[in-house]
């Protein structure tokens, strides 16, 4: 993003906002929670990108958020409860990804949950109920319980 993020803080107009594909962006910067009028965010592809930190607290706007094959992440971030208006979540390709469903719970105006993780533990789902308006719900986990031993 280099000097691009000197100028976020003066956009606040910006609706969509997509980085995808960014291989080496490390962080997000700070002033990129000034686009407060931000209603789709995409950050698929950012493999080098270990923290959405706290910039989701200023996304109360926000309908679509897709952070597909974010490699790195391994917890999300609490900030993500706090996006009431969010009815599009797309979270796909994660190697060691924990979702923690108090996280989720406060989705209520989502109609799009799209996720799949590899994972080794359990994925707790039961704020599913409080999704009153989900209409379209894909989930792929893939649970690796045997090793393979190359002979």
């Amino acid at each position: 993003i280099g000097n691009f993020s000197n100028e976020l803080g003066n956009l606040t107009f910006f609706t969509t906002f997509n980085i995808s594909g960014y291989l080496s962006l490390i962080s997000l910067p700070k002033k990129l929670g000034n686009l407060t009028s931000l209603n789709m965010f995409d950050i698929s592809g950012c493999l080098s990108l270990t923290s959405l930190s706290n910039i989701l607290d200023n996304f109360s706007s926000l309908t679509s958020l897709d952070i597909n094959e974010y490699l790195s992440l391994i917890l999300l971030p609490n900030e993500l409860g706090n996006l009431t208006s969010l009815t599009t979540f797309y979270i796909k390709g994660f190697s060691s990804l924990i979702l923690s469903t108090n996280k989720i719970g406060n989705f209520t105006s989502i109609t799009t949950f799209d996720i799949n993780a590899y994972s080794s533990r359990k994925l707790l789902l039961n704020e599913l109920s409080n999704f009153t308006s989900l209409t379209t719900f894909n989930m792929i986990i893939v649970m690796f319980k045997h090793k393979i031993i190359a002979k």
